[in-house]
């Protein structure tokens, strides 16, 4: 699933391409990713691009907002006068709409925006842009770290969860944007075990944990984000930040922190696969 790193980067790309384009046809090829009627949308000139944790939302001048979440395997892919000659992309991106094309946004003169997505979990909705706010998922989305939630809030959150700390970095409803590449790349940064109890981290790694979340979001943004599954940018290239992990998906290989002789375990926790080094994790 994209996370903050990958939705921040989306929502840069689109700001980029379609800004001041006007939406002339909305083409729904599967009714089934819509939550609402998406003709409302037509007419209406793009004036910014807004991300709450992992969804965007296209603000448009006609007072509605397109809200967009990728889910597991979504994807946005502009194609346009604006895109670069010689893309490189995988096969099922060099002809669209494709196989896997749900929703096709035309502006005038000609671009398109691609909504496409394999396992059909992304959603798209148009709704008045005064109601974004009190959408479902934005309502009971938690804090971000770095934006809405600093070091101090961030630790004050701690102390009330006796769960293990990997699981609460993951609950959006207490923290948003961090999903499981990122809550095992931080834990990691941070030298911490992610079975833990959130509770039990002392002031300073509380404060450590903070700090390498916000690093590692960075660090997956300067590398274009992480393309170990389904990810690809506005103009469908993959990112290289998975060829930077630490710790994910890198069970049984020696951990690569300087002085460090342990071995990345691999176990499962709330159902996904979690990574951490054995020795200089504590």
């Amino acid at each position: 699933m994209p996370e903050l790193p990958e939705v921040e980067l989306l929502g840069r790309g689109l700001s980029r391409y379609i800004s001041d384009s006007t939406i002339t046809a909305v083409e729904v090829i599967t009714p089934k990713v819509t939550r609402s009627d998406l003709k409302r949308v037509i007419g209406g000139r793009v004036l910014g691009v807004r991300r709450f944790g992992k969804m965007l939302c296209i603000d448009l001048s006609n007072a509605f907002s397109l809200a967009i979440h990728l889910k597991m395997t979504g994807r946005l892919i502009y194609r346009g006068k604006k895109q670069p000659a010689h893309l490189k992309v995988d096969e099922d991106l060099t002809t669209l709409p494709g196989k896997h094309t749900h929703v096709v946004f035309t502006f005038r003169g000609g671009d398109k925006l691609y909504f496409n997505d394999i396992r059909r979990f992304g959603w798209v909705q148009a709704v008045k842009t005064s109601e974004v706010n009190r959408l479902p998922f934005v309502a009971k989305l938690g804090p971000e770290p770095g934006k809405t939630l600093n070091a101090q809030q961030f630790e004050a959150i701690l102390r009330k969860i006796g769960r293990p700390v990997k699981l609460l970095l993951m609950d959006q409803e207490r923290i948003s944007g961090v999903g499981n590449i990122y809550a095992n790349e931080s834990l990691f940064c941070a030298k911490i075990r992610p079975d833990r109890k959130a509770r039990q981290l002392a002031s300073s790694e509380a404060k450590v944990l903070f700090e390498c979340t916000l690093r590692v979001f960075e660090e997956g943004m300067k590398y274009g984000g992480s393309s170990t599954n389904a990810y690809r940018d506005v103009l469908g290239r993959k990112g290289q930040y998975q060829e930077h992990y630490m710790v994910y998906d890198r069970e049984g290989k020696r951990c690569l922190r300087e002085g460090c002789s342990g071995t990345i375990k691999k176990t499962m926790m709330g159902g996904r696969g979690t990574y951490f080094c054995t020795t200089c994790q504590r």
